[in-house]
């Protein structure tokens, strides 16, 4: 056995190193899992409304949009569906309560209404005697953004160069004339993130990039 030895250059060690780092990198891009695209679905003249919650009462929010793109991501056997709307007006409701004629407020804990604040569970439901009248009341958030992406799999709602009003008023249906009902606040953000738990006592949370915001107490 002969062993004949071979001066390697600098240049020459260099495009072996280089090799090397390629084939890792394609040895490690086939053991991990990898994100695929599938192709959109374009619609054009959209509104979707999302319930957010299955408890009573039942919040909601509805986009309307010039055009919305749905996308499907797959990693692995699990999908991912994200929805992206452009030149967006949406109607997002924070919270379903009730309110009585002295104007304090009511929550619907675990199928009881109780005053808010108080969940204790022998407090009357109401369907009581002693219960007072209530009145359904609702806060909602009207907003207009360039482009919001909803995903589906978190219920996260972002909106993008987003303008925004939050109003209080009657009932708990989706309230589309607000016209008449004065802003408890009203701001702008560069990016507004809305995260629904999934329950009526926490309701919606908001955060936001680059907010300025004015309240109603603010403006007297």
């Amino acid at each position: 056995m002969v062993w004949r030895a071979v001066h390697i250059t600098t240049e020459d060690q260099a495009t072996y190193d280089a090799l090397s780092l390629q084939q890792q990198r394609r040895h490690m891009a086939r053991r991990m899992p990898q994100e695929k695209e599938y192709p959109k679905q374009v619609r054009y003249g959209v509104t979707k409304r999302i319930w957010l919650s299955n408890a009573l009462p039942r919040p909601s929010c509805e986009l309307k949009g010039s055009r919305s793109e749905v996308s499907i991501f797959m990693k692995k056997s699990e999908a991912r569906i994200v929805e992206t709307f452009y030149d967006v007006h949406g109607i997002v409701q924070q919270d379903l309560f009730y309110r009585d004629d002295q104007g304090r407020d009511y929550e619907m804990v675990q199928g009881v209404c109780v005053l808010k604040g108080k969940a204790e569970k022998n407090e009357p439901d109401a369907n009581d005697a002693n219960m007072p009248p209530l009145h359904p009341m609702q806060r909602f958030r009207y907003f207009e953004a360039e482009r919001a992406i909803y995903d589906f799999a978190t219920h996260t709602l972002t909106a993008y160069g987003v303008h925004f009003w939050t109003y209080e008023g009657p009932e708990h249906e989706l309230i589309y004339n607000y016209n008449g009902l004065w802003p408890m606040a009203t701001g702008s953000a560069t990016s507004m993130t809305m995260l629904h738990t999934g329950t009526t006592l926490k309701g919606m949370q908001f955060s936001a990039e680059e907010l300025a915001m004015q309240t109603s107490e603010d403006a007297t």
